[in-house]
């Protein structure tokens, strides 16, 4: 299977499924199709640090918001 991916053995067909399905992530991501992988990398991560920044924000409120059970004696 490792062949399929290699530059030069790869299929076209599949090398062409490659490129549609990148273009279609990019877009869904809102990336411009010029960016290079490390600008796409950089990109994803930065996303990725914003998106745990806001479950952790999150994740914050409602423990606060959680009362605490009352126990009995």
């Amino acid at each position: 299977m490792a062949h399929l991916y290699d530059d030069t053995l790869m299929p076209k067909a599949l090398r062409t499924a490659h490129q549609e399905l990148d273009t279609l992530v990019l877009k869904a991501y809102g990336f411009s199709p010029k960016l290079t992988e490390p600008e796409i990398i950089t990109a994803l991560f930065a996303r990725y640090q914003e998106l745990l920044a806001e479950e952790a924000k999150e994740e914050k409120t409602t423990t606060k918001t959680k009362q605490k059970p009352k126990t009995s004696v």
